[in-house]
């Protein structure tokens, strides 16, 4: 089942976070949250953004998780020469 979008404005308890987006993406939904908010609604990202972070997250620390346990080099004050 999907979930809407559309939530109404009074109903977000939530912090901003904002990042990067490349500018044809950026100007889509400025687009989408300018009709949306015509029609008293305000576009809520935030479920699937936070899906994705909190996911990346899982990733990362994993990652880290086993890089830690993975042998380091060994740094070299000097590099090997012939």
């Amino acid at each position: 089942m999907s979930r809407s979008h559309l939530v109404s404005k009074d109903s977000l308890t939530t912090r901003p976070f904002s990042v990067r987006l490349p500018a044809a993406l950026a100007e889509r939904l400025d687009a989408i949250k300018t009709r949306a908010n015509e029609r008293g609604f305000k576009l809520d990202v935030t479920p699937t953004v936070v899906e994705s972070l909190e996911r990346l997250v899982r990733e990362v620390e994993r990652e880290l998780t086993v890089s830690a346990h993975a042998p380091q080099p060994i740094a070299r004050a000097q590099p090997n020469s012939l």
